[in-house]
């Protein structure tokens, strides 16, 4: 009787701990969410006052106006999972050109130095979501370029893509760190799992 009593006050304060982080995940949501309509709308208007007829200039403020676009809409998305705290996000597939959400990776000045795309001959497109694998890739290649640098190398990273014979593309992201411990190769894809 002890231990079954022992056993739910631990679930009851567990299930207190896990209500105070989804009421902070919440708060903190709203708070980020907040300022992205007055970002965004800056940006547009920035964007659709230039009224000059520099051709180079417009098309550089129409891109980056495009890139502020979609990183906002990737931010509410991930507030709207935070939100949830502990859910995946809704997975928004469509056909994808594997090549253009790879090469958006070099639009980031702190990895383009560090970062060799390698294409295959063709063209390759799969059905996916452009948000969650333009952060994985991120995510990867950052952590790459970090573990070249920690094992006290450049940071290079060399990220290459390949079709099968079943229609399904390999991205392999291959770095210049010291690799992952054996202790934590179980685990390294569970949610919020990291050795940082």
């Amino acid at each position: 009787m002890l231990d079954d009593l022992d056993g739910q006050r631990r679930q009851i304060e567990y299930l207190q701990r896990i209500g105070a982080w989804q009421d902070v995940a919440r708060r903190l949501a709203h708070e980020i969410k907040n300022p992205l309509t007055p970002i965004q709308l800056a940006v547009q208007q920035c964007v659709s006052a230039y009224r000059g007829d520099d051709a180079k200039f417009r098309r550089l403020l129409t891109d980056a106006g495009e890139i502020v676009e979609e990183e906002i809409a990737g931010l509410r998305r991930l507030v709207d999972t935070f939100r949830t705290l502990g859910q995946l996000p809704k997975v928004e597939a469509a056909p994808l050109a594997i090549a253009e959400v790879l090469e958006e990776l070099l639009l980031d000045p702190a990895l383009a130095p560090r970062v060799t795309l390698r294409a295959p001959d063709r063209a390759l497109t799969v059905r996916g979501d452009k948000l969650l694998l333009k952060r994985v890739m991120v995510n990867l290649v950052e952590n790459g370029v970090q573990a070249g640098q920690e094992a006290g190398r450049a940071g290079d990273v060399v990220v290459g893509w390949t079709p099968d014979q079943r229609g399904r593309v390999t991205i392999t992201i291959d770095d210049q760190g010291k690799g992952v411990a054996s202790a934590d190769r179980d685990k390294i894809f569970e949610p919020y799992v990291t050795t940082k």
